[in-house]
C-alpha cells in the first residue's frame, strides 16, 4: 500500500512538471509557510499583512487579484514578480524566494496544498494555470492535467465598421447613416437598383408608427 501511494505522487509529480498540457497548482504547506516569512519581509509593507489591506499596492488575494491573473500561466506572474517587485529593490528576489511567494499566494487564493512541491523551472511553471474567479482549483487533486478551455465565442462588435467623420461625410453608396445621408442633407442615393422603370414594382414589406410630434417633418439626425 505504502509503494502504491508512492508511486502516485511521482507519476503526478512528473506530470505536472513535463506535462506540455495546463495543470492545477502543486505545492507543498512547507513552500507556502515559506513564503508566508519572504511575504511579510519583503511585501507586506506596500500590499498589507493580510495581503489585501495595503495603503499602496493592490491586494493579492480575492477576486481583484484573481480576475487581474486568473487564468494566466504560473511563470507569468514569477517573471513579473522577479522584474518588478518589490518596486524599490526589482530584481533582488531570488527565484526560490519567487516560488514560495507564489505557493503563498496560491494558498490565500483557494488553492489547498498538496504533497508535490510547486516547481522553479520555467518550463514547468508555464504548465501550471493560476486559478480564477470562475475556477477554484481548490477542489481539483493536485498536478492532473486540465481540460482545454472553451473556444471564445466571437464578439458581434468585431463585425460592425467604425463610423468616422470622414464616413459621415462622405457615406459610402450602399450606407444611409443620418436621416438626410449627408451633412448636407441631400436625402439621395447613388444607387441605381431601383429606377422609373422598375420603381412601380415595389410593395410595403412593414409599416410603424412614429412618436414625433406632428408639426416635425423630420426626426433629428
Amino acid at each position: 500500500m505504502m509503494r502504491r501511494s508512492l508511486s502516485i505522487r511521482l507519476s503526478r509529480k512528473h506530470e505536472a512538471a513535463d506535462n506540455p498540457n495546463t495543470v492545477s497548482p502543486v505545492f507543498t504547506e512547507v513552500q507556502s509557510a515559506a513564503g508566508a516569512i519572504f511575504y511579510q519581509s519583503r511585501c507586506a509593507a506596500c500590499h498589507g499583512k493580510s495581503l489585501d489591506d495595503g495603503a499602496f499596492a493592490p491586494p493579492l488575494t480575492g477576486e481583484l487579484f484573481l480576475q487581474m491573473w486568473g487564468g494566466k500561466r504560473a511563470n507569468t506572474l514569477a517573471d513579473f514578480m522577479i522584474t518588478t517587485m518589490p518596486p524599490a529593490a526589482a530584481g533582488s528576489l531570488k527565484r526560490e524566494e519567487v516560488v514560495y511567494l507564489l505557493a503563498f499566494l496560491l494558498q490565500n487564493n483557494r488553492v489547498r496544498p498538496s504533497l508535490e512541491p510547486l516547481p522553479s523551472s520555467d518550463t514547468a511553471l508555464s504548465h501550471i494555470v493560476i486559478p480564477s474567479p470562475t475556477n477554484p482549483y481548490g477542489e481539483v487533486a493536485a498536478g492532473i492535467t486540465l481540460p482545454l478551455p472553451p473556444n471564445p465565442k466571437p464578439d458581434p462588435l468585431d463585425q460592425i465598421t467604425p463610423v468616422t467623420s470622414q464616413t459621415l461625410r462622405d457615406p459610402p453608396d450602399a450606407d444611409w447613416l443620418t436621416w438626410r445621408r449627408t451633412n448636407d442633407d441631400g436625402g439621395f442615393s447613388p444607387l441605381a437598383q431601383i429606377n422609373r422603370d422598375n420603381v412601380s414594382h415595389l410593395t410595403v414589406l412593414g409599416m410603424g408608427t412614429s412618436e414625433w410630434p406632428k408639426r416635425r417633418h423630420a426626426p433629428c439626425a
